[in-house]
């Protein structure tokens, strides 16, 4: 596929933190074979810059930005396929992480999605008016509740194969208009949770 946004240059970057791997998306093959790519050369620089006997190899994280597009593309019972393939995948692949536009599919396929899921999070967007004072200096752009669903797990809690609920309110906060001055709206905001009276930024 075309690159429009010249992400081929970084090949170039001496970084040994950046590489890119490409795929078709016509082809859930390549794309499968671009991600065990990427998470073998994740592997391979990590063993280069630690000694192998010494450091445990973690499971490498997949975050997909949307399977809304494969999902239509593809149908569901071809990208679970993918998923599931991706799960056995060696170094091992772990978290995947990926979301679904909720209203773009039918029911059914929502559940044939959650039945290959170890957690599902939903994320209720709540109305917020934004407005901005001279007394903060931060500006909520988003709020409303985390959703999370997921699998319980062994140990002493004992929720083995029960499902577990959590809830989670939520935040998008931007910094004053000061403080962003020449940068990307995108670039001012950051997360916050509210979880076990745990303020957590991300």
């Amino acid at each position: 596929t075309s690159n429009p946004f010249g992400w081929e240059d970084e090949t170039k970057c001496d970084d040994y933190n950046s590489f890119v791997t490409t795929s078709s998306m016509s082809s859930l093959h390549s794309i499968a074979t671009a991600i065990r790519q990427a998470a073998a050369s994740v592997e391979k620089r990590h063993t280069q810059h630690n000694h192998p006997s010494t450091e445990i190899l973690r499971p490498i994280p997949i975050i997909f930005e949307s399977l809304t597009p494969l999902v239509h593309l593809h149908g569901v019972q071809r990208v679970s396929l993918l998923l599931k393939s991706l799960g056995r995948s060696e170094p091992v692949i772990s978290p995947i992480v990926a979301p679904v536009l909720y209203e773009s599919i039918n029911p059914a396929d929502h559940r044939s999605l959650e039945d290959i899921s170890d957690a599902i999070i939903s994320l209720n967007v709540m109305d917020t008016n934004v407005e901005s004072s001279s007394s903060s200096r931060t500006t909520t752009v988003l709020s409303g509740v985390l959703d999370l669903v997921r699998k319980g797990g062994g140990g002493s809690t004992g929720l083995g194969g029960k499902l577990v609920r959590h809830y989670v309110p939520f935040q998008i906060l931007r910094a004053s208009s000061n403080a962003t001055t020449g940068m990307d709206v995108r670039d001012g905001c950051y997360w916050t949770l509210e979880y076990e009276n745990d303020n957590l930024r991300g």
